[in-house]
């Protein structure tokens, strides 16, 4: 009970889809916002969870009930992603869906310690930081190179910090997994792949030479996420090492040779699907907006949080009207006092 709660508080403050509700209705009002409030906070709690799969006995979550579940709540998140039409928005449900990538590993390898869970939280604190910074950037001079290496990290591409988690999600791959399951996650990466793909048509433009402070500080925080981004992808066993974690010493020519041929299908496919989703000729589903939004709202589960709202408000309204008829708020805490004593005496 005590690990599947903590399970419950980490997915809580990382936002992992469904419960990404109070980070998309939040208040936060910058993508610098996001970045303190929200990312440090979360890249922490994920770590903390991979410590938790080596001590803890997590071999529940390892039934097939909990990955199942876990892939769906992968697939929701993207097409929740795809189908929102404010930017700020969607980034927040992608980061609820690398937060379910990790969720998911997790449930795939219980009791396996970090090293499951590595690469996608590399590729998750990396990856959504730089993400973060580049559209910032686009807003600014229009720069591509580090939405480029955004998302080419958190969707697990070769030579990025990702790339080492695509081989524990091989898992569901068949023969020896789940064939529809693992067509889930291929469409569920290739939505989010679409997601991050749009979005970025302001025109390229030099960097000024006459940089004003923000433009500065931008390039600094760009450059800083870059360089370890880039060194992961290149040297993933040395980094794994520097962090703490236990890997066979291979370096990125071994760990691509040894990857499954699933895995390369797998990115093949999620390349070209989401490249014919973002480029396409404006297909039929995107045309009908109403349509859209209302596959949005759906996908959000805002009426999952409506619906949760209603019922506090009345069970509030109901436990007001018990304080009414009874003595008040402090009559209920002797009645509880009691309560607690009495349980206390019978257990001893």
């Amino acid at each position: 009970l005590a690990e599947a709660l903590l399970l419950m508080a980490i997915m809580l403050r990382s936002a992992a889809y469904p419960f990404h509700g109070w980070l998309h209705h939040s208040r936060l009002s910058s993508l610098t916002d996001r970045l303190s409030v929200y990312l440090i906070p979360a890249i922490a709690g994920l770590w903390l969870l991979g410590q938790i799969n080596s001590t803890a006995d997590m071999a529940w979550l390892g039934e097939p009930q909990w990955w199942v579940l876990m892939t769906l709540f992968l697939l929701g998140s993207s097409i929740a992603a795809w189908t929102e039409l404010d930017t700020v928005c969607s980034l927040d449900l992608v980061c609820a869906n690398r937060a379910g990538v990790i969720i998911l590993t997790m449930s795939l390898w219980p009791g396996q310690g970090m090293l499951p869970l590595v690469g996608w939280l590399l590729a998750f604190s990396l990856g959504l930081g730089m993400l973060l910074v580049a559209y910032l950037v686009n807003q600014s001079w229009g720069g591509r190179w580090p939405a480029v290496l955004a998302v080419l990290t958190l969707l697990g591409y070769p030579a990025t910090a990702g790339f080492t988690g695509q081989a524990w999600v091989a898992r569901l791959a068949p023969p020896t997994g789940h064939l529809l399951f693992w067509t889930i996650t291929v469409l569920a990466d290739s939505l989010l792949l679409a997601t991050l793909l749009r979005g970025w048509e302001r025109p390229i433009t030099p960097l000024p030479e006459r940089m004003s402070r923000r433009e500065a500080r931008l390039l600094t925080a760009a450059v800083v996420l870059a360089v370890p981004a880039v060194f992961a992808g290149l040297q993933p066993a040395m980094m794994l090492r520097l962090i703490g974690v236990e890997a066979p010493r291979a370096g990125l020519l071994t760990l691509m040779t040894s990857m499954p041929s699933s895995i390369w299908a797998r990115l093949l496919v999620v390349s070209a699907l989401a490249l014919w989703l973002n480029y396409s000729r404006e297909p039929a589903l995107i045309r009908w907006e109403r349509f859209q939004e209302g596959v949005a709202r759906v996908a959000r589960l805002d009426w999952v949080y409506g619906l949760v709202q209603i019922t506090a408000r009345a069970a509030w309204a109901l436990w007001q009207a018990v304080l009414r008829i009874v003595e008040g708020e402090g009559y209920m805490g002797w009645v509880a006092l009691t309560l607690l004593l009495i349980l206390l005496l019978v257990r001893r």
